[in-house]
């Protein structure tokens, strides 16, 4: 059993559209993990290095702000969705009023210590149409994996079911 860590975006939650296509068709073999995660990522990179480490957990797919989150993790495969890179930035267009420098703090090293296999085990899907930002330039210099479609910020169940669960699957060899 494959276990797969999803981190939704900001203001989501464990029960959010992309979890729910995910749980509907990963299929056998794969459980999705799928908590409500802060939207402080003081507290969600702790929480998700623990479910990580106590759970078992195979794989992390994040969206968003959530992709954020993950890209702060090392020594697991990741599939981040229109991930956020500079959250300190975008979320105050987005109706955040809290405090930005724990966003702006690890902004900063979420670039550090990017070995070969992080570099490849790491694939970023990004929406030529996201109306909230595009983080793809950046990614594209520290990561190998790259994935464009025409979606907006909130991708399509069908590019869920179409291009992040074959990629999960093949990766596991499925």
């Amino acid at each position: 059993m494959k276990k797969i860590l999803y981190i939704h975006g900001y203001n989501s939650s464990s029960e959010s559209r992309t979890a729910q296509v995910l749980l509907a068709h990963l299929g056998e073999g794969f459980e999705l993990i799928h908590p409500t995660f802060s939207n402080d990522p003081e507290e969600a990179i702790p929480m998700a290095r623990r479910i990580i480490r106590e759970e078992g957990v195979d794989m992390v797919v994040a969206t968003s702000l959530g992709g954020f989150v993950a890209l702060s993790l090392r020594g697991i495969p990741k599939f981040v969705i229109n991930p956020s890179v500079a959250p300190h930035l975008t979320l105050p267009n987005n109706g955040y009023d809290g405090d930005l420098s724990g966003f702006e703090r690890l902004s900063k090293v979420i670039w550090d210590d990017i070995d070969e296999a992080e570099r490849t085990n790491t694939t970023g899907l990004f929406g030529l149409n996201d109306e909230l930002f595009s983080y793809r330039d950046i990614f594209s210099t520290h990561y190998a994996h790259v994935i464009e479609t025409e979606d907006s910020h909130h991708v399509l169940d069908e590019t869920i079911t179409d291009i992040v669960i074959p990629h999960i699957h093949s990766y596991f060899g499925k």
